[in-house]
């Protein structure tokens, strides 16, 4: 979905934005991580940028063409509003754990939820290497990831 939406575009007076938002600890950030790293080759640069208020959104930004701008932490609607790069070639990837603060810039929203006990299981085990048909393995692994609250900590 990510992909779908910040698709460069090649007028240089639109951009495109998404946000994930989502409790902490879901993997939100991990998730931006994975997209600008396999999206590199679509965009010229990407900054990744602590959004943390308007002070440091606009010692972080920069224009130039195509880019991505990954803002991590972003939680002050008013601070993202001042700084908010305007008719600019480029795509915005906003982090964040507030839905006002994701839906109210963002073109686009996608929730990041915690893992249920399956798919939770089901990752741990393969990231670990271990066979997903063996009980006693998957077994563990539903406790783990419900000990976790099906959040990504490991």
């Amino acid at each position: 979905m990510i992909q779908n939406t910040l698709v460069p575009t090649q007028t240089p007076s639109t951009s495109t934005s998404m946000a994930l938002f989502g409790m902490g600890g879901v993997g939100k950030t991990q998730l931006a991580l994975y997209y600008a790293h396999h999206s590199s080759n679509r965009f010229g640069i990407i900054l990744w940028i602590a959004a943390d208020n308007a002070i440091t959104i606009g010692q972080n930004s920069r224009e130039a063409s195509p880019w991505l701008i990954v803002s991590d932490n972003a939680e002050d609607l008013q601070a993202l509003k001042v700084a908010w790069p305007g008719g600019s070639h480029g795509s915005i990837l906003l982090i964040t754990r507030d839905f006002d603060v994701a839906r109210n810039p963002a073109a686009e929203c996608l929730r990041v939820d915690p893992f249920d006990s399956a798919e939770g299981s089901v990752i741990l085990l393969r990231q670990i290497g271990l066979d997903l048909a063996v009980t006693a393995n998957s077994q563990h692994a539903i406790a783990i990831t419900e000990s976790l609250g099906g959040l990504p900590l490991l």
